[in-house]
């Protein structure tokens, strides 16, 4: 939490955890949390109300894979951990569960794609 609110950034969570959820609505930091990602609904136009967390299902981690190829693809030359690359070296579909870099790394874009179209905005004391 503490780089979340250094960075003033926003956490996409995977929808099991509520525990943290719960203590973060105890903290008060559940505002950091962004909704569910609208890539991750069967149907656009059925979205409800705002619901944190992302599913773990089998379209979403599929999702998740393309848009992990797509950057590393594209970026793949500035990957320096060598943990990751260990991971993204190593990673199946059918090993999935054992791969918390990469899982998380499909959080992360997950998050971009749905924040990429959001301008930054000065922060004014």
């Amino acid at each position: 939490m503490c780089l979340v609110l250094y960075y003033r950034a926003m956490i996409n969570i995977e929808a099991t955890r509520v525990s943290m959820l719960t203590w973060a609505k105890e903290k008060g930091y559940y505002g950091y949390f962004m909704a569910r990602p609208k890539a991750t609904y069967p149907d656009i136009n059925k979205i409800g109300k705002r619901t944190i967390g992302t599913p773990a299902t089998a379209v979403v981690i599929d999702h998740q894979t393309d848009l992990i190829a797509n950057y590393v693809e594209d970026y793949g030359h500035n990957i320096w951990f060598e943990d990751m690359l260990d991971e993204l070296n190593r990673y199946t579909d059918e090993n999935k569960t054992h791969f918390d870099i990469v899982a998380a790394m499909g959080m992360a874009e997950l998050g971009d794609e749905e924040l990429g179209s959001l301008v930054p905005t000065k922060v004014v004391k």
